[in-house]
């Protein structure tokens, strides 16, 4: 199974919170702009889930 892009982004979400929990603090040089990528794919996959029929 491939994962998409959102699913990636997700799981790269996770994993930031749990470094970020654990005090480890190693920021690749351009953050911000990670972290915008990781939440506009979050937004654009749960618009997917909601609209999606069951």
């Amino acid at each position: 199974m491939m994962m998409n892009y959102p699913e990636i982004a997700i799981i790269s979400a996770a994993v930031l919170a749990y470094l970020e929990s654990e005090g480890i603090s190693a920021p690749p040089p351009d953050m911000t702009r990670l972290k915008t990528l990781i939440a506009a794919a979050v937004a654009a996959y749960l618009q997917t889930e909601s609209t999606a029929s069951v």
